[in-house]
């Protein structure tokens, strides 16, 4: 009887929108029965590649994801730990500070851009707000890209974004990994034939859905060069900059002014001594955020267009490709091999060794009938090599 296996809830939620999607009459029996699904039929089933499009490969993929971890389930037995919940007052302490965040962020945006153009002359007041709605909306989208997340992570309350396609290959080929790891370190303890067959047949199953990511890995390998996101981090960068700068501008008009008072010194903000140090402490502000931050900014802007460089990297690796391919090969090789097993027939083999030693000896002996006369001599020495050579075929069929 072969091993079934119980389909997770969220297994069973994309179960119901892949029946939607394509007509397989193994999902409806699944979907009839997700308590008591064969571990074989399952297995078979994930040996196969689904054609899809934009709008169906999320799903679909999401869906082979959720298989794999119901795989690594039924055989690891690990008890599935439910998500604790959160205490009110630390989800209302983060939905505080992010409105406070984003408050926080339009004034900064708008007030340090529009007090910088304030400083040209002629400036139109129409640009001045308009520069300031722009940079207070990527200050806020600096704010949620960096700063919400941390404080998430430091009040415990789960800040769940919503994953993109690349998050879930990348969870696809994590499930992979740890199915490979899981049969590498038990197949040794394999008790029956069955087992190391189930084995067998999901270890090239993993490699099929390996190589079948193979496309996905071109694909947002050659992403990283599309003109359009390339611009687009550019641009966002250099204006994330400019906020930077405006932050340290001021600051440093702020120390020329107050140095200036100690002096007794009545200045403008547009006093040449004030002027310099306020751009110093602003070109100093630009400087530490293009070496530091500016690259957390473009992989920001990259999770926009769901292609974070760091993931794809992670994802298209060749090296790490070949590698993980070579140990599922290492890994086949490993099992042991399947005996073949021969059906018991020796009654029939004893029959067909008796008739072919028979034919055999009297060739040799050429006892022919046509003068009508018998030789018993003959006829004992056919007799004792045919017992000698039964005897030899005998002990052939013992071995085997």
């Amino acid at each position: 009887m072969h091993t079934t296996l119980s389909l997770s809830p969220k297994s069973q939620a994309l179960l119901s929108q892949m029946t939607g999607l394509i007509q397989d009459e193994t999902l409806l029996r699944w979907q009839k029965n997700p308590e008591a699904v064969e571990r074989r039929e399952l297995i078979t089933w994930l040996n196969q590649t689904i054609p899809s499009d934009k709008s169906t490969r999320f799903l679909i993929e999401s869906f082979f994801t959720s298989l794999l971890q119901d795989l690594r389930q039924s055989f690891s037995h690990e008890p599935l730990t439910p998500q604790p919940k959160q205490p009110w007052y630390r989800k209302a302490t983060f939905f505080g500070l992010a409105i406070a965040g984003t408050l926080l962020a339009i004034c900064e945006g708008f007030d340090g851009v529009a007090s910088l153009f304030g400083l040209l002359p002629a400036i139109s007041p129409l640009f001045l707000i308009g520069a300031g709605v722009v940079f207070s909306i990527l200050s806020v989208a600096v704010f949620y890209g960096f700063d919400l997340a941390g404080i998430s992570d430091n009040l415990g309350v789960k800040f769940k974004q919503t994953p993109k396609l690349l998050d879930v290959l990348l969870e696809q080929t994590a499930e992979i990994k740890k199915l490979r790891k899981y049969i590498d370190s038990h197949f040794h303890k394999a008790k029956t034939a069955e087992e190391l067959d189930e084995m067998r047949m999901m270890i090239r199953m993993l490699r099929g859905r390996y190589e079948a990511l193979q496309g996905a890995r071109e694909e947002y390998q050659r992403s990283l060069n599309n003109p359009v996101i390339n611009t687009t981090k550019s641009v966002v960068g250099v204006l994330t900059g400019v906020l930077f700068f405006s932050g340290g501008f001021f600051t440093g008009q702020s120390l020329g002014i107050a140095i200036a008072g100690l002096m007794g010194v009545s200045a403008a903000v547009t006093f040449p001594p004030i002027l310099i140090l306020s751009v110093l402490a602003g070109l100093a502000a630009f400087s530490l955020y293009w070496y530091l931050e500016k690259p957390g900014v473009e992989n920001l802007v990259s999770d926009w267009f769901g292609l974070n460089k760091e993931k794809i990297e992670q994802f298209s690796d060749e090296n790490e490709v070949a590698k993980q391919l070579q140990k599922l090969d290492v890994l086949e090789e490993k099992l042991p091999k399947l005996p073949k097993v021969q059906p018991f027939d020796a009654p029939d083999r004893l029959a067909r060794s008796e008739k072919k030693g028979l034919a055999e000896s009297e060739q040799k002996e050429g006892l022919y009938h046509s003068n009508g006369l018998f030789r018993p001599r003959l006829t004992r020495s056919r007799s004792e090599n045919n017992l000698g050579y039964l005897h030899s075929q005998m002990l052939t069929i013992d071995r085997t």
